[in-house]
């Protein structure tokens, strides 16, 4: 079993760092508990773990299909599935559900702080710099205003880009499988 909390935490600190699980981890996972299972409750066992790992992914399936988890954490279901049965998989997604909506919860409080922080520093510039392109009122400076409104709409452009960036799913992605992780120990302390 120590295979088993080795590969849930590799493939967290992996999920975590590089919003990806590696599948080679994956399949490592699912044969190793298939074989663990194999040798443990023999050919029964090993059917009753495999029957396990097709319902998981049947049910959570549709689940990646409409967004609301990643490939990679329905794989790290399966294996889970392939160690533990589907019982106590199930368990351990009902708990990992509600710790994953309170960490996308404070993920989410966490983003709109951060975005709002931007757009004020974003505000507070565009006052700045229309201030000074008002002030310049000689006519013999129109094209230095026409060089600064320039410079200003350039920056304009480059500060929306920034927000749009904070706002992108993809780049602000929400990690679930420290919920699942936590839900794992739970099940290993006996709490599940």
């Amino acid at each position: 079993m120590e295979g088993f909390y080795s590969i849930v935490v590799c493939a967290t600190v992996m999920d975590v760092f590089t919003k990806k699980i590696c599948n080679a981890l994956m399949a490592a996972g699912l044969i190793t508990g298939m074989v663990y299972q194999f040798l443990r409750a023999g050919p029964r066992g090993l059917c009753y773990h495999a029957v396990s790992v097709l319902l998981i992914f049947i049910i959570l399936y549709p689940v990646y299909l409409i967004k609301g988890l990643g490939a990679g954490d329905n794989k790290l279901f399966c294996v889970i599935a392939a160690y533990l049965g589907f019982f106590n998989t199930c368990k351990i997604l009902i708990v990992a559900l509600f710790f994953g909506a309170i960490l996308g919860l404070i993920n989410q409080i966490y983003t709109i702080i951060y975005t709002t922080r931007i757009t004020k520093t974003n505000d507070l510039t565009k006052t700045n710099d229309t201030t000074k392109t008002n002030s310049t009122t000689n006519e013999n400076n129109t094209t230095k205003v026409n060089d600064t409104k320039k410079s200003i709409d350039s920056k304009r452009l480059n500060d929306s880009k920034i927000i749009k960036n904070t706002n992108n799913t993809k780049g602000n992605r929400f990690c679930f499988s420290p919920a699942i992780l936590l839900a794992v120990l739970l099940w290993a302390g006996g709490f599940l």
